[in-house]
């Protein structure tokens, strides 16, 4: 986590709890006046209930993306960040 948060350009860096990791995207986004744009994913993997020492969700630039996976953890994109229509 410490290395996660080093990288400049992550932003939020939240656990996932029990809501799932759609319901804790939108918590991020909505506290900063913005909107999703969810990557197609079954629906029960995105609303699934996850422990917050399992399942971490952050945002960052897609950039990053090369510098992300060289963390050596399992990553996957569930949303791009957008402005509220």
């Amino acid at each position: 986590m410490r290395r996660l948060r080093a990288i400049e350009g992550v932003g939020d860096v939240l656990p996932v709890g029990s809501k799932g990791m759609a319901y804790e995207a939108k918590e991020m986004v909505n506290s900063h006046g913005l909107a999703l744009e969810f990557f197609p994913h079954p629906k029960d993997l995105l609303e699934k209930s996850a422990g917050p020492a399992t399942v971490t969700l952050c945002s960052a630039d897609a950039s990053l993306e090369d510098e992300l996976k060289a963390l050596g953890l399992p990553l996957r994109k569930i949303a791009k960040i957008k402005e509220k229509p």
